[in-house]
């Protein structure tokens, strides 16, 4: 079996992974843009909250709800930072899988690459032997016609 054949099924082999893990890095910036919404939405949340809490504070208001309205806004800037770490996380993974799936688009290149390397190759011994046959034959041909009676 000629070279270029052999490697055939391995080309498809990184193909068919390449493919999978660019189905992996799209789920990963899915998970990715979900998490950045969801700070986006509390972030949001908390300016709309805090906006509320100061134009009470304003107004006449008891020590308890001011001092519920302070925990609560607390506890959501805690939120905050664990979601924005939840979205550092992601955005690590989503960077992950990139690189994998560059490395993989390498490789398969470089299959691509050496199939066509062998390819050409093939196409020139080809040539080559059939550049032979030609010149056997023609040669073949003349010594025929030398043996032939005038």
């Amino acid at each position: 079996m000629i070279r270029s054949k052999r490697l055939q099924p391995v080309q498809r082999l990184a193909n068919q992974a390449a493919e999978r893990q660019a189905m992996v890095l799209q789920k990963a910036q899915q998970v990715a843009a979900i998490a950045q919404d969801k700070l986006d939405q509390l972030s949001e949340y908390r300016l709309d909250y805090l906006a509320r809490l100061r134009q009470r504070e304003q107004g006449a208001i008891d020590l308890r709800h001011l001092q519920e309205g302070r925990v609560f806004l607390t506890k959501l800037t805690e939120a905050i930072a664990i979601q924005a770490q939840e979205v550092s996380r992601a955005n690590q993974q989503v960077s992950n899988q990139r690189q994998q799936l560059i490395s993989l688009q390498q490789k398969c290149q470089s299959f691509d690459g050496l199939v066509d390397r062998y390819q050409v190759m093939e196409r020139h011994e080809a040539d080559r032997q059939d550049q032979l046959r030609a010149d056997d034959l023609a040669s073949q041909q003349f010594v025929w016609r030398q043996r032939q009676p005038v």
